[in-house]
């Protein structure tokens, strides 16, 4: 940065870079010369002109600015890992100090704090299994993203109509009937999370207990395929909860097994009770997914694979289920062109795919900083095989998990 001498001062060292690793350039440090060129008179960026054009040894004629104390993230309680809720680009970031300095991550990037030295910019580093990279990058601070968030939902109360919320009704799937019925949700509307806008602290461990793969995705984008291929592929390794429901037992049905046959009136106290993942009602029968049975299949030291509404979320997201939420997304429309055969009455109309393609951005919009994984869905072979990827990977490595599941 220049001052109102001329003078280039340094204003920050990025962590794991050159300058830092060799201890002799500090904050406040004037610089005075690169390579015999002086740079007082100089502005910033064509100094940086400058060190682009120089090949082999730099050397750097500095004057001591004054001394600042610098903590370490590691000295001052341990390392900071924060989980990424949304899509950052430094280039594209008029506030940013530097963009060249700034670290690009998306949804669920897990990243390293090492600098919290400024209370606007942080410092921090990616982390990854399959990169040893180790220079840090600026990232807007929770502060700084929150406060900007706040001002941008200012902006569009103002500007555009508030929207009535269509995720109160919710449709239930029963077992023998593939028909979707209606049930008026009573709970777990869509809410605002106080975290939602900016990363939250995560951890590494194993997780002790098979994790529930939840499968989430607009409905036509495939989840409920992707779930069967799974379970068809080891029954005994993965499993579903056994459903509730207030009708009569047929001929043939076993109770807990097909169903837990109980009374409208238990059902209805333990949708009072917020008992209930999902419900719904169909023929004046009531049928809906317990959290009891979520939690029976993985005593069973099952995998639990859940297809449930968005609105669900809010209630498996927390210690005791420690769900690992996995993303359907529809392929873009022009995926979607080439996959269609025009005339064939098999495959969706122009209108029906870009519907999909829709429903899939706002719930993305709207439920993204929950989800850890992504599969787009425009081969269900293809997506199969990622999704038996992260179930592997649920059962053998390492996982970040949110600060406050941590045990």
């Amino acid at each position: 940065a220049g001052d109102e001498k001329g003078n280039i001062v340094v204003a920050r060292i990025l962590k794991g870079g050159a300058a830092d690793r060799s201890g002799l350039i500090h904050v406040n440090d004037i610089l005075v010369e690169v390579n015999d060129v002086a740079a007082q008179g100089k502005k910033p960026e064509e100094l940086i002109q400058l060190l682009a054009g120089l090949s082999g040894p730099l050397t750097f004629k500095l004057i001591p600015g004054e001394a600042v104390v610098e903590p370490r993230t590691e000295e001052v309680g341990g390392s900071l890992y924060l989980r990424s809720r949304y899509k950052y680009h430094p280039k594209s970031d008029p506030l940013i100090p530097c963009q060249e300095a700034g670290l690009d991550f998306n949804p669920g990037d897990v990243l390293r704090v090492v600098s919290k030295d400024d209370a606007s910019w942080w410092q921090a580093i990616k982390e990854s299994q399959h990169s040893s990279v180790e220079r840090a990058g600026l990232i807007p601070s929770i502060k700084l993203q929150t406060r900007r968030e706040r001002l941008k939902k200012q902006s569009e109360r103002k500007t555009t109509p508030s929207p009535s919320i269509k995720g109160s009704n919710l449709s239930l799937l029963s077992n023998d009937r593939k028909t979707a019925c209606n049930f008026r949700r009573k709970r777990n509307s869509p809410r605002p999370d106080k975290h939602q806008l900016t990363p939250n602290g995560v951890g590494n461990t194993h997780s002790p207990t098979y994790r529930p793969i939840v499968l989430v995705g607009p409905q036509g984008v495939g989840r409920n395929e992707l779930k069967d291929r799974l379970i068809d592929s080891n029954p005994a390794h993965y499993g579903v909860p056994v459903p509730h429901t207030s009708r009569s037992k047929q001929i043939g049905e076993m109770d807990g097994k097909d169903y837990h046959f109980v009374t409208r009136e238990y059902m209805e106290s333990g949708i009072r009770d917020n008992l209930f993942l999902e419900y719904g009602e169909y023929k004046g029968n009531l049928y809906g997914t317990s959290l009891s049975a979520v939690h029976t299949v993985i005593q069973n030291h099952q995998v639990c694979v859940l297809t449930p509404y968005p609105q669900a979320l809010s209630v498996l997201r927390c210690k005791e289920m420690k769900p690992y939420i996995v993303f359907i997304q529809p392929p873009t429309l022009d995926q979607l062109d080439t996959m269609g055969i025009p005339g064939d009455h098999r495959f969706p109309q122009q209108d029906e795919l870009s519907n999909l393609v829709n429903r899939g951005e706002r719930m993305e919009a709207a439920y993204g900083r929950l989800f850890d994984a992504r599969i787009v869905n425009d081969n269900v072979d293809a997506a199969f095989a990622q999704l038996k990827e992260i179930s592997f990977f649920l059962e053998n490595d390492l996982q970040w998990l949110p600060s406050e599941w941590m045990d």
